[in-house]
């Protein structure tokens, strides 16, 4: 037997009526599905959360992670511009080269 408590019982029902939402009205909303995009952007909260459904269930989504402080170096490409997230640095900073004027 499985013991789900009502507060997780409500979580998990929360997620997937998100999910539902996301899959079958968000997405619907797109004017062309097979090349428009959506950008989503969000701290995980859960492995089954929206981001984590996503990343298990397609293979069209480009998963870009980044963390508070980076751990270690990696470089990434947004926009045709090659930015570089060197271990020790802050998101702060690296947001601010990533602001578009």
């Amino acid at each position: 037997m499985i013991l789900i408590t009502p507060r997780k019982f409500i979580l998990i029902k929360y997620v997937r009526k998100f999910i539902d939402w996301f899959e079958q009205t968000f997405v619907s909303r797109l004017n062309n599905r097979n090349k428009g995009a959506i950008v989503l952007v969000m701290q995980r909260l859960h492995t089954d959360d929206l981001s984590g459904y996503l990343l298990n269930n397609s293979n069209s989504w480009h998963h870009l992670k980044i963390l508070a402080i980076s751990i270690q170096d990696y470089s990434f490409k947004l926009m045709n511009k090659e930015y570089q997230y060197l271990s020790g640095q802050v998101i702060r900073q690296l947001l601010k080269n990533l602001l578009i004027v």
